[in-house]
């Protein structure tokens, strides 16, 4: 016989599904660019008064590139210059902790980065050039990118939730003795599904 819990269990099920759907959508969709767009990421070890030169090939101009470096240790002052590829510098930035900064390319070619330890002592650089799709331009997240994700975690809790709670009422009618009618909800199953399916899809398409 199916009670109020198996009921509750049914549509939770349903909900983790379309979460996951959703959320391995959303990922592809987020890390796409990273397999389309050229990324430099490395690190490295640059002595004082030394320079390391790090290049990406950009084959599109409408995308904002990302520089992002994290140095170590934090105090040391350090310049960090973008040149394209006609020499010309096109980002210039100065600091001594870490940096995210970005600009956008106006011809495709190589783009050099060009970090210089300015301190007394070495220093570590990781760093990142590229493409970075979780960010904008303003260097926030990029919550388009990541709204999907978002949403599609939350179904997921939201149907754990449901199942741990389906299991619960499971138990407590049985221990009741509950023989409610179940048939009216029942019919309902389907077309509430099926809803839910249609306004997931139709949002991952727009």
């Amino acid at each position: 016989m199916v009670t109020r819990g198996h009921i509750v269990i049914i549509l939770s099920s349903a909900i983790i599904t379309i979460g996951v759907l959703l959320t391995i959508i959303s990922a592809i969709d987020a890390t796409r660019p990273f397999l389309t767009h050229d990324i430099y990421a490395a690190n490295h070890i640059i002595n004082a008064g030394e320079s390391q030169v790090s290049s990406v090939n950009i084959t599109e101009t409408g995308p904002i590139m990302s520089i992002v470096i994290k140095a170590d240790p934090s105090h040391v002052p350090i310049s960090a210059i973008v040149k394209d590829p006609n020499g010309l510098i096109v980002s210039r930035s100065f600091f001594s902790d870490d940096l995210v900064s970005n600009f956008k390319p106006q011809i495709n070619g190589r783009y050099d980065l060009i970090i210089t330890n300015e301190g007394a002592e070495q220093i570590k650089a990781d760093t990142i050039l590229g493409y970075l799709s979780l960010f904008d331009s303003n260097e926030h997240p990029n919550i388009s990118a990541l709204g999907d994700i978002f949403t599609g975690v939350s179904l997921i809790t939201l149907g754990n939730l449901g199942f741990i709670a389906g299991i619960i009422v499971i138990i407590r009618d049985k221990s009741m003795g509950y023989k409610g009618n179940m048939c009216a909800i029942w019919r309902l199953i389907p077309s509430k599904t099926i809803r839910c399916f249609k306004q997931t899809i139709n949002r991952i398409l727009t």
